[in-house]
Formats: structure tokens, C-alpha cells, sequence
């Protein structure tokens, strides 16, 4: 079980987080949140700006919406993260509940919202650690 006291002593001081949500709101207390874990944030509202963050800046975690207007959502976003920088690690965020195109079910770093600052916090700390 992950905590907000838990999550808070494993993140790693000084990671690079990009939150990408297309609600500023929420992408602005996702960063918040993360920041009172020791991490550096930048936020994006699309998948467009995030590339262009990813492009000029070093981030350790991606984490994405996943539904985002523009023509490319979370899903691509990753996808196209990851094919450019393999090291970079990703967590999604969503209102919904998402299978990939195969059918089956993603994995433990889908939230679903709403989500609270320990589950943000416990989700960097798992895709830093898997």
C-alpha cells in the first residue's frame, strides 16, 4: 500500500515531471502535489506542447490525460515519448476506463479521476521503480 508519507520518502529528490492535461486547473494541483514530493514540474495542455517540452528539457516521468483534444491523446503521446526518449516513464490520468487496442487491460498506472494526491504521488514512485 502507497501513502502520501510512503510516496513522498521514495520519490527520488529532483525528479523531472511533465503533467499534461488539457484542464490547467488540474494540471496545476497534479504539480503541486508532485512538487510536495521534492519534484521538478513542467505542465502542457496538449500533446503537441508536450513534445515541445520533451524536445527542450530532460523529464524522468510523462504523466499524461488521457483523453486530449488535438488529434493525438495520452496513449499516442506516450507512444511517441517513448519512441524518442526510451528512458522516460509514463502514468496516465483519465475519467475513463481504457483497455489498449488489444483488449486487454492497461496497466496500474491508469488513475482514475478523480484521483488524490497520494495516488499521483504512489504512481510516479511505481513507474520510477518498475
Amino acid at each position: 500500500m502507497c501513502d502520501i508519507s510512503v510516496a513522498r520518502r521514495n520519490v527520488p529528490e529532483g525528479i523531472r515531471v511533465l503533467v499534461v492535461d488539457d484542464e490547467p486547473g488540474l494540471a496545476e494541483l497534479v504539480g503541486l502535489w508532485l512538487e510536495a514530493s521534492g519534484c521538478e514540474i513542467a505542465t502542457a495542455r496538449s500533446a503537441i506542447e508536450a513534445l515541445d517540452n520533451l524536445a527542450r528539457g530532460v523529464f524522468d516521468v510523462l504523466f499524461t490525460d488521457v483523453s486530449m483534444p488535438g488529434g493525438m491523446d495520452g496513449f499516442e503521446l506516450a507512444a511517441e515519448a517513448i519512441r524518442r526518449w526510451p528512458a522516460l516513464k509514463v502514468a496516465f490520468g483519465s475519467a475513463h476506463a481504457w483497455q489498449s487496442p488489444d483488449g486487454a487491460a492497461l496497466s496500474a498506472t491508469i488513475l482514475r479521476k478523480p484521483y488524490t494526491q497520494a495516488q499521483v504521488q504512489c504512481a510516479v514512485v511505481k513507474v520510477l521503480t518498475h
